[in-house]
């Protein structure tokens, strides 16, 4: 099921061209969905604390978005670590 998505990431990550685009959309994409995340977690907040039943369901909800920031964040982490990798000691791509 996840078979296409192994094999572009793979090719992806071995082509650095690819992989700096990758790391510069990240990078430009990261303050929005920090906004977006933000904004359902305070909406959550609201509704748990009206005394709602939707609270759990928002709470969920925040769950949720807080779990894709965090893998976008470790997606990120580990395209710049393998990137760094990649360069020799002068800073110089190798490939």
């Amino acid at each position: 099921m996840f078979k296409k998505f192994d094999n572009d990431c793979e090719d992806m990550v071995a082509d650095p061209i690819r992989r700096r685009a990758k790391i510069a959309l990240i990078t430009k994409r990261r303050p929005f969905i920090f906004c977006c995340v933000m904004l359902v977690f305070v909406c959550a907040a609201v509704t748990m604390f009206e005394g709602g039943k939707a609270g759990i369901g928002g709470v969920f909800g925040a769950a949720i978005c807080w779990g894709i920031y965090l893998y976008q964040e470790i997606y990120l982490y580990l395209l710049k670590v393998i990137d760094l990798l990649q360069k020799d000691k002068d800073g110089k791509p190798t490939a």
